[in-house]
């Protein structure tokens, strides 16, 4: 027969010693460190009796009974010391807890007619966190000190949680931290992109500014050019209409120098030709000839 179904006879085990008790409770559970460690519901039942119910070891997650028929088994609760459990009901309902179990009282054990019944030992208990919903074999990876996993929800001993949230926080923080760096260093290219866009921006205006200013002083100067260009087209026509009154004054005294007969027809013609300015000569030779056709004529 497995050891781990064994069930003793009442005459096998009334006249064991505790080390040979706890020898038998060690194989038919199959602890090997020497410890009954195992996670449970604590529940107050009264003022003077409180208990750890739906035990389980720790190291295989099994469910146990004594191995001897007795009345109350262990499914009726292990007892735990009132005072501790109206402790943790008092921070929580229906708290889970890992502790060691050892042998109760032998006056306990003689009273229940038990030799194997146990009890929490003092000081022994650990409360356990409840973790969100997750995946039986993931609580498995975890430490040991993950100890249940009942289909509804994972526990991890205080500590255990306590330190893998200390680490998970510490990491949070560094993450922040580097987040933060990052962002500070995004803000700072940024800031320096800024200010590289208002200097550009800056010598853009500048030089839009030159562009309307040198755009106006071409605009002026095309004015004082067309102003000059227009004064100068003024003093040339204006000087033209002198040679032109000057010409025909010249004419009208050569005319009457000729007919008085003061100067020959070769003077004549050198008045004409003379009062005639050189860029024009062809029109005044034009007029000399027409003159002399005109003294034929009157003559």
């Amino acid at each position: 027969m497995n050891a781990k179904d064994t069930i003793y006879t009442w005459d096998e085990v009334k006249d064991l010693s505790d080390d040979e008790l706890y020898q038998c409770l060690y194989e038919c559970w199959n602890i090997t460190n020497g410890k009954i460690e195992v996670w449970g519901e604590v529940e107050l039942k009264h003022e003077k009796w409180a208990g750890v119910f739906k035990v389980r070891t720790t190291s295989e997650n099994r469910s146990i009974s004594y191995p001897l028929n007795v009345r109350l088994n262990i499914d009726s609760g292990v007892y735990f010391p009132p005072k501790d459990a109206k402790k943790l009901l008092d921070e929580q309902d229906k708290p889970w807890i890992k502790c060691e179990l050892i042998l109760a009282r032998p006056v306990e054990r003689e009273k229940s007619g038990n030799p194997f019944l146990l009890s929490v030992r003092t000081g022994s208990y650990e409360r356990l966190v409840k973790l969100p919903l997750i995946e039986a074999e993931e609580i498995l990876d975890l430490q040991e000190g993950v100890i249940l996993n009942d289909e509804v929800s994972s526990y991890l001993t205080e500590s255990i949680y306590n330190l893998h949230f200390d680490l998970a926080n510490k990491k949070i923080i560094e993450s922040l931290a580097d987040k933060q760096l990052a962002i500070e260093e995004i803000e700072k290219a940024r800031d320096e992109a800024n200010i590289s866009l208002s200097e550009l921006s800056d010598q853009k205006n500048a030089l839009e500014a030159s562009r309307s200013q040198l755009q106006l002083t071409i605009s002026a100067q095309k004015t004082k050019l067309a102003a000059l260009i227009k004064h100068h087209q003024n003093a040339e026509q204006e000087m033209t209409r002198k040679i032109e009154r000057l010409k025909s004054y010249i004419s009208e005294k050569a005319l009457f120098l000729k007919d008085f007969e003061f100067i020959d027809d070769e003077d004549f013609d050198n008045f004409i030709h003379n009062a005639t300015p050189a860029y024009d000569l062809s029109e005044m030779l034009d007029f000399s000839s027409a003159f002399k056709e005109i003294l034929k004529k009157t003559s």
